[in-house]
């Protein structure tokens, strides 16, 4: 009886284990993209999770009025990028302690940063919806 039940509990266990996302499967899940790849070839990956790696930076005239923000790799090939964090947050009121504030999105400008995110469509083009980012490195000047 006792060999049944563990029987029975080892089944269940690959069974359940088997049909649940893990995080490792979740990881392998973004197509590993350059941004040249993405670019000449937008339909192929439309509404599929990709990773991506380049500067990011702002290709509008002004951060808070004119933000388009772009994912650009080193011949200058770029991708839109929709803004996943906040452009400001408020200061701190008086007399309290200011704590660690939110990271921002001036906080990746001039980075280089690995995005894994969804790429789509819509009324402006193409764009890469964010899911996670990870800034490297400033590029030397």
């Amino acid at each position: 009886m006792i060999n049944k039940l563990l029987l029975a509990a080892a089944v269940f266990g690959l069974v359940l284990g088997s049909c649940c996302h893990t995080p490792e499967k979740d990881a392998q899940d973004y197509r590993k993209l350059t941004i040249e790849r993405l670019a000449k070839s937008p339909k192929k990956y439309l509404d599929r999770r990709v990773e991506v790696t380049g500067q990011l930076r702002n290709a509008g005239s002004n951060y808070f009025n004119d933000l388009k923000l772009v994912l650009e790799d080193e011949a200058g090939r770029s991708l839109a990028v929709q803004p996943w964090l906040p452009l400001s947050v408020p200061p701190p009121r008086p007399g309290r302690d200011p704590g660690q504030r939110p990271r921002l999105i001036s906080d990746y400008l001039g980075t280089i940063v690995t995005i894994k995110g969804s790429w789509t469509s819509g009324d402006q083009g193409y764009l890469l919806k964010v899911d996670q980012a990870e800034a490297f490195q400033r590029p030397e000047e």
